[in-house]
């Protein structure tokens, strides 16, 4: 008898009953961040553990001697903690994870920047202050390697977690770099959009660049599909640009004309969220940037926007430091890839808990869990099971638990 395998997609979805929700929702149990603290905020790929930077505290102008710990929380923002008392003790202005959410880095406003291997336990300095002000740092799936702008510099980069830095050369000019660095999942791809002149993109992680054309003049910021093909660019009065060719050619999507200061792209690059200074809303996309919807958010001076490896939960702060979050309800697609010698399946992170069934009989209720763990390749974020074809036919499915 002929060996056959078939994947089968059901998501039995109970989430329609749990703590998912379809508006944004006010972090009640956030930490008091403080004014200013908008670029302090990152997410984990699966959208548990986010890490908010406390930049300002009541006094703007005075941070002398003042506590600032990086807090952190494990289930979506409804419980934070802090550090002990290795926290940092400067202003921060930003914050990366890595995708588990245990690497991370901060940069703050004296250009120190700190590094945690414990998920915000405990910190170690790994720049020392340089009175300069960064704009700009994100940190690689695996927390290997982090790269950091700022105003006036050049593009720094570090292969070992942050313990060591290097300034990126050739053929980066130091120039103005906002919130506009993102980082492809492989093949060592990073893109720097330049807020005074163009794009500038490298395939070796930095060792050397090239420039391509922006969409726009004054890009405020940037994010990208895993495999670094999807782009979404937000401008300064500009609409949104979205690229599906790695930034070779550019579309202006139907967003209005505004200040697009931050914009998140999930890994697959399908699911996009933008804020913008102009009227306060929060606008999001479900396919790659060809429409746009706005969202219910409270409308206010939103400043950053991160998202879950999936796109499906979103974190947004505004300059007060309030954190606000929104659930959608994820429909994680099982792949199915062939390998020399068994199938391959395969699922982007998700933002909620599933485990893959199996069962011999569509017909029949006798779903079993795969005791096989999954994998997690982080140069897709994807989550892999190899299995081997038997005889007959196997379905597969991802649900709740």
């Amino acid at each position: 008898m002929k060996k056959s395998c078939f994947a089968f997609l059901v998501v039995v979805s109970s989430l329609a009953n749990s703590a998912f929700a379809q508006s944004w929702i006010y972090q009640t149990n956030e930490p008091t961040l403080g004014y200013g603290s908008g670029s302090g905020l990152a997410v984990s790929a699966d959208g548990n553990k986010p890490i908010a930077a406390v930049y300002y505290y009541a006094n703007p102008f005075s941070y002398t001697g003042q506590e600032r710990p990086i807090f952190h929380s494990t289930n979506s923002g409804m419980i934070w903690s802090s550090g002990d008392s290795l926290s940092p003790y400067y202003g921060w202005a930003l914050v990366s994870s890595s995708a588990d959410g245990s690497r991370l880095a901060v940069a703050a406003i004296d250009g120190s920047v700190s590094i945690s291997t414990n998920s915000g336990t405990s910190w170690t300095e790994t720049i020392s202050p340089l009175g300069q002000t960064w704009d700009s740092i994100v940190t690689s799936p695996d927390g290997q390697t982090l790269v950091l702008a700022g105003e006036n510099t050049a593009v720094y980069i570090s292969t070992n977690s942050g313990i060591s830095w290097k300034i990126s050369q050739p053929n980066v000019p130091s120039n103005f770099w906002p919130s506009t660095i993102a980082t492809a999942l492989n093949g060592g791809k990073i893109f720097a959009a330049n807020f005074l002149d163009s794009i500038y993109f490298t395939t070796n992680y930095g060792m050397s660049w090239d420039a391509a054309t922006a969409p726009a003049s004054l890009c405020w910021s940037l994010a990208c599909s895993a495999d670094g093909k999807k782009l979404v660019v937000g401008a300064y009065y500009s609409p949104i640009y979205i690229s599906t060719n790695s930034g070779t050619t550019w579309t202006a999507t139907d967003t209005p004309t505004a200040n697009w200061i931050s914009v998140s792209s999930s890994v697959d690059g399908k699911n996009l969220a933008a804020i913008q200074e102009d009227d306060g809303r929060i606008y999001t996309s479900t396919n790659s940037g060809m429409n746009w919807v706005t969202n219910d958010a409270p409308s206010t001076n939103w400043i950053r926007i991160v998202s879950s490896a999936d796109g499906s939960r979103l974190f947004a702060v505004n300059e007060n430091g309030q954190i606000y979050s929104k659930f959608f309800v994820p429909s994680p697609v099982l792949n199915l890839v062939s390998t020399s010698n068994h199938l391959l399946l395969s699922w982007t992170v998700p933002s909620t808990n599933f485990v893959l069934q199996k069962n011999s009989n569509l017909a029949s209720t006798n779903w079993s869990v795969v005791t096989n763990a999954p994998v997690l390749n982080l140069t897709n974020l994807q989550n892999e099971v190899g299995i081997f074809p038997t005889n007959g036919s196997v379905f597969y499915r991802l649900s709740t638990p």
